[in-house]
C-alpha cells in the first residue's frame, strides 16, 4: 500500500484522509505479520500510541518453562519484525517515534492496553479481552504521527466508560495457588514466588479463556 505523502496536504479533509490511510496501512501491516488486535490512545496529551496485541497461545499453560520460553522468543521476534516495518514507514514519512517490546521492563503497558479499547481491567489485574480472555502480550509505538483524530479519540473515551468484559467470576481467585487474592485485593508478594516458576493459574481458569 502507498502511504500518502504528508507534505502534499492541503486542508484537514486531506489530513484526515492521511490518517485514515496510515491507521489502515498499519493495521494491516500488524494483522498480516501475526498479531492479533491493533487499538489506538493519546497520553501526556499530545503523544499518539499505537498499542498492538500478541498471541499468548492457551496451550503455553500446560507446557514446561523452557517451551513459555520459547514461545515468548517466538511473539518477541515478530513484534520487532511489525516494529522494524512501521518503523520504516513512519520515519521515511518524517515522524518522531519510541518503542516498547512485549519484553520491554520498563513501564506498564497494560493501562495504555486498557485505554486502547483492547480490553477490561481482569480481577486478576491483567487484560481480560471478550474474544482472547487474557491470553495477550502487547507491545507500543509512542509517535507524533497522525495516527489519531480528535473524533476517535472523543469516541473512544465513551467507549472505555462503557466497556465492562470482565464477568467477576472469582476463578482466577479461588484458582491462585499462592492465595494472592484474600479480601478481594491482589498481593503482588504472595503471586511473585509462582509467577516467577511460570505459574498461570489465574490466566488458566478465567471464565474468558
Amino acid at each position: 500500500m502507498v502511504i500518502l505523502n504528508k507534505n502534499m496536504i492541503k486542508g484537514i479533509d486531506d489530513m484526515d484522509e492521511y490518517t485514515r490511510q496510515l491507521k489502515k496501512y498499519i493495521d494491516e501491516v500488524c494483522l498480516d505479520k501475526g498479531a492479533l488486535l491493533t487499538g489506538y490512545t493519546r497520553i501526556r496529551k499530545l503523544t499518539n500510541t499505537l498499542v498492538i496485541a500478541y498471541p499468548y497461545p492457551e496451550e503455553i499453560f500446560t507446557k514446561s518453562f523452557s517451551y513459555k520460553v520459547k514461545r515468548l522468543r517466538e511473539e518477541y521476534i515478530k513484534n520487532k519484525e511489525i516494529h522494524k516495518s512501521l518503523s520504516n514507514t513512519l520515519r521515511n514519512e518524517g515522524y518522531f517515534l519510541k518503542e516498547k517490546t512485549v519484553l520491554s521492563v520498563y513501564g506498564d503497558l497494560r493501562p495504555i492496553a486498557r485505554s486502547a479499547n483492547l480490553g477490561d481491567w481482569g480481577v486478576n489485574g491483567l487484560i481480560v479481552n471478550e474474544r482472547y480472555g487474557s491470553n495477550m502480550l502487547f507491545s507500543t509505538i509512542f509517535t507524533d504521527a497522525p495516527i489519531i483524530d480528535e473524533k476517535d479519540l472523543v469516541h473512544q473515551i465513551n467507549n472505555n466508560n462503557k466497556i465492562k468484559r470482565c464477568k467477576n467470576c472469582g476463578k482466577c481467585m479461588n484458582n491462585c495457588p499462592g492465595k494472592a487474592f484474600e479480601s478481594g485485593i491482589f498481593n503482588v508478594k504472595k503471586c511473585l514466588p509462582y509467577a516467577l516458576r511460570g505459574c498461570c493459574q489465574c490466566m488458566k481458569s478465567c471464565s474468558l479463556q
